[in-house]
């Protein structure tokens, strides 16, 4: 296929392209890929070991110490491994990281993140511990720490 042939009906407007008229790609995107998906299913497995901040945001800004490094945290020994089987788009997911009763907040120390396409009857990749579903204990509460990547920006 030449390249004209293969621009036809796009109109090219600076970052963007415009499909116009009736082009294959006329449906959203969610939906091309949902098709494209069939009886296949993508499966998202990740882990991360949840922990705590030891220092109060002052103490840890009396240090010169950052908010979004592992200045005066500590993480759990055992890791958290979700898995989660993404059969129709779109598709989103949270993470829940939870945080014991009375402790400082920390962002998880992330281990992996894999994707797998897998065909019917097709298993995952072994995993280093069971996958589990994250849930809140008792003493245990889901706080919330600023984006890392807009720190200072705003």
């Amino acid at each position: 296929m030449n390249s004209e042939a293969f621009f036809q009906g796009v109109e090219h407007t600076g970052a963007h392209a415009v499909v116009q008229g009736k082009s294959a790609h006329a449906e959203p995107l969610h939906t091309r890929l949902s098709k494209a998906l069939g009886q296949n299913r993508l499966v998202v497995t990740y882990a991360y070991r949840p922990g705590v901040r030891r220092a109060t945001p002052e103490q840890l800004f009396d240090r010169h110490a950052e908010i979004a490094r592992a200045h005066s945290a500590d993480w759990s020994a055992a890791p958290v491994v979700v898995q989660k089987t993404i059969d129709r788009f779109p598709y989103s997911f949270d993470v829940p990281v939870t945080t014991p009763k009375g402790s400082r907040p920390v962002y998880p120390r992330m281990l992996f993140i894999r994707r797998e396409l897998l065909a019917p009857g097709q298993e995952p990749m072994r995993v280093p511990e069971p996958p589990t579903t994250p849930r809140v204990g008792a003493d245990e509460v889901l706080l919330t720490l600023p984006n890392p990547w807009t720190i200072g920006t705003q």
